[in-house]
């Protein structure tokens, strides 16, 4: 388990991800939760840069990984980023407070489930 902190520009940021990720894939599979994008995007102006790393990522089958995101915030503040994020992702599952608390399949690779939702 390992915490990196985004003060650092995105190059820096993925040679300190990558050490780290690469000794994990050693001794097992990979989760990753990556949290605080919107956050980031808010201090730096680097969202094509940031969405450019995590696409170096995809289709590395030894890992999984979950980016969550607070949409109101990036709707708002860099749109770019989220239809980039949105694009790269192969699955969207967005919680919804509506009536009642939910968890709705938003886009996956298996169509079938697109639209699936769960109640919490």
């Amino acid at each position: 388990m390992a915490f990196i902190g985004g003060n650092k520009p995105v190059p820096a940021l993925l040679r300190e991800y990558r050490k780290v990720f690469d000794k994990l894939l050693e001794e097992r599979f990979t989760i990753v939760f990556l949290f605080g994008i919107e956050r980031w995007s808010i201090i730096r102006d680097e969202e094509v840069q940031l969405v450019n790393a995590l696409e170096t990522f995809l289709g590395d089958t030894r890992r999984i990984a979950f980016y969550f995101v607070n949409k109101d915030i990036l709707s708002v503040t860099s749109l770019k980023l989220l239809y980039l994020l949105e694009e790269l992702a192969t699955t969207i599952i967005e919680f919804k407070k509506e009536e009642k608390r939910k968890l709705v399949v938003t886009k996956a690779l298996n169509r079938v489930l697109e639209g699936y939702e769960v109640e919490l």
